[in-house]
């Protein structure tokens, strides 16, 4: 194992049997992981939540659909939220207050916003 490194699991079985699949090493106010294997989704989405978890680190816009994903863009001009509709379906995002889209400005402002299949939202206040 790495010097300095935490074994957070190992491999359970095969001929690595035994040894740590997943590290984590802490250096300074952070830490680095490192992931030996390819895990199943709910394993990779349980570890992903963990890394989160122990950063402080918390989603852009929670609750959404597991197809969308919200990214954050800041600049001179401001902050942005991205909403991208990774999926082949419609989805539906609830805002936590009533926004606009920048990318349709004449529209009201609303609570929730439904993007379509590869569709792109970006919310702002009115």
């Amino acid at each position: 194992m790495p010097e300095g490194a935490e074994a957070v699991a190992h491999f359970g079985s095969g001929p690595l049997a035994g040894q740590p699949a997943v590290t984590r090493h802490s250096y300074g106010e952070g830490s680095a992981w490192y992931v030996a294997t390819r895990l199943e989704p709910e394993a990779m989405r349980s570890l992903t939540d963990e890394v989160c978890r122990t950063a402080s680190v918390g989603p852009v816009l929670p609750g959404l659909p597991g197809q969308v994903q919200a990214t954050v863009r800041e600049g001179d001009g401001g902050r942005f939220v991205f909403l991208l509709n990774h999926g082949q379906e419609p989805a539906e995002v609830t805002l936590p207050e009533p926004m606009t889209d920048a990318l349709a400005p004449r529209t009201p402002a609303t609570d929730r916003v439904t993007l379509p299949a590869a569709g792109v939202a970006v919310p702002t206040k009115p």
